[in-house]
Parts: C-alpha cells; sequence; structure tokens
C-alpha cells in the first residue's frame, strides 16, 4: 500500500474511531426517548467498526449487544451476571450473551454515567500497580497480529500524594497511548520511590495502531482512598 494512502486510512479510522465512540455513547442517552433511533446509531457505529476493522476498546465493545444492536444499559436492556469465574453480559431484548474474565485486583462498580472501579493491593506499590491492570483492561485487546509496529514509551509522575500519584499516573497513561497512538498490551510499573514524595516510572509496551482511548480522563470526583489492616483500597471514576 503506498505511503500516502496509508496515512489517510489512519486519518480516517482515528475520524471515525472518535464518530463511533459519538455515536454508542449518544445511542444510550437515546433509547428512554426514541429506541428505533438508538439502534440506528449503534448499527452506523458497527458498520463503521466492520468497513475499515477499527479497533474498539473494551467499554465500546460491550456497550451494545452484537446481535439486535440494542445499547446496553445495566439493568434496563443487559444484566452482568457471573459464572464459573466470568462476568456475562446478558442482552435482556433478544438472550444473546458475550463473557469476559475480569482480572481480580479490581471490581467495576454500578454508575450512572461513566466507568467507576475498585481497585485493591496490600501496599501503595501493588495498588498502583493493580491501578494500571485495571486501566490496561479496559484499553488492550490481545492480538497476535505481526503487521504492526512494535512501541513503547517511557513516562514519569511525581505527586505530593498518594491520591495525586493515582490519578495523575493514570492520566498520564491515557495521554501517552493516545498521542502516540499505542494500543497497549502491558503497563509495567518499573520504580517506586517515596521520600518527600511520590515519583514513579512507567513503561508502556504495544502495538502502533493510532489507538485512541475511549476512557477520556480519571477524575478526583467521588475518588475514595481507604487503608485498612491489611489493604489498601481505592475507588475511580473515568470520564468515558
Amino acid at each position: 500500500m503506498p505511503k500516502k494512502v496509508k496515512n489517510r486510512l489512519v486519518e480516517v479510522k482515528k475520524s471515525l474511531y472518535k464518530d463511533i465512540a459519538y455515536l454508542l455513547t449518544t445511542a444510550k442517552k437515546l433509547y428512554a426517548i426514541d429506541k428505533g433511533l438508538s439502534i440506528l446509531y449503534v448499527w452506523l457505529a458497527f458498520s463503521y467498526k466492520k468497513a475499515l476493522n477499527i479497533e474498539l476498546s473494551k467499554p465500546l465493545r460491550f456497550s451494545f449487544c452484537r446481535k439486535c444492536l440494542v445499547p446496553w444499559i445495566r439493568n434496563k436492556t443487559f444484566r452482568l451476571v457471573k459464572k464459573k469465574g466470568f462476568w456475562v453480559y446478558k442482552c435482556l431484548s433478544c438472550g444473546y450473551e458475550r463473557a469476559y474474565k475480569p482480572v481480580k485486583a479490581f471490581k467495576e462498580l454500578p454508575h450512572t454515567a461513566d466507568l467507576k472501579i475498585r481497585v485493591e493491593g496490600r501496599d501503595e506499590k501493588e495498588l498502583l500497580r493493580n491501578v494500571m491492570n485495571a486501566l490496561l483492561f479496559y484499553l488492550s485487546k490481545p492480538s497476535s497480529s505481526s503487521f504492526y509496529r512494535r512501541a513503547t514509551s517511557l513516562i514519569e509522575v511525581k505527586a505530593e500524594s498518594l491520591e495525586e500519584l493515582i490519578v495523575e499516573s493514570l492520566n498520564e497513561v491515557i495521554r501517552e497511548v493516545e498521542s502516540k497512538g499505542i494500543l497497549p498490551e502491558s503497563i509495567k510499573l518499573l520504580s517506586f520511590s517515596k521520600n518527600k514524595g511520590y515519583c514513579v516510572k512507567i513503561k508502556i509496551s504495544g502495538e502502533k495502531r493510532n489507538f485512541y482511548s475511549f476512557i477520556k480522563a480519571a477524575t478526583y470526583h467521588q475518588f475514595v482512598l481507604k487503608r485498612l489492616k491489611k489493604k489498601i483500597v481505592c475507588e475511580v471514576v473515568f470520564d468515558v
């Protein structure tokens, strides 16, 4: 494929990804008002995705039913149940089921509009490592393709408090994968130091795919940090 054509295709995919995210988000909002129009939005988004084989993040892939194209709204159009260690999305419209195996170190919590998770760790370092693994779960998609170039990126984050460290580290990773176009396969905590403040170094490895995250940012809104006897627990809300 000529370089100009390839570059143009990347730009088209970038634009369509944002359109797909907008269509699927709007479809959820429209469902209570106009079900037909809501399903049409999902159909358009799914058609764009298939036409150019666009990689979607996990929140987008699990935001609608692939059989009847109804947008998934928890306890309204789908129910989340646990079966043999897997979380199963069951469509209440057509009965279609889709399963995924969650990372044990975190749990997805109910939230009206955004994404909320609870993460645990035995100490501060393990907590941050598990937070990064939780983010990776929503950003990555396993691939065995050798077509794409490998990409790595190193980031350093400094903070005065553990709360600030967690939120800023998440946002730095999200900005890095989006700005450099990396579909991450691993997010590793290379170093963790605590003196007068916190300082961490994080390595992101993946494929060069011009990947754009559906998750916009981690927020301080409803952030919870609890230090218990044998573990530390935090709850984070992401803008999506």
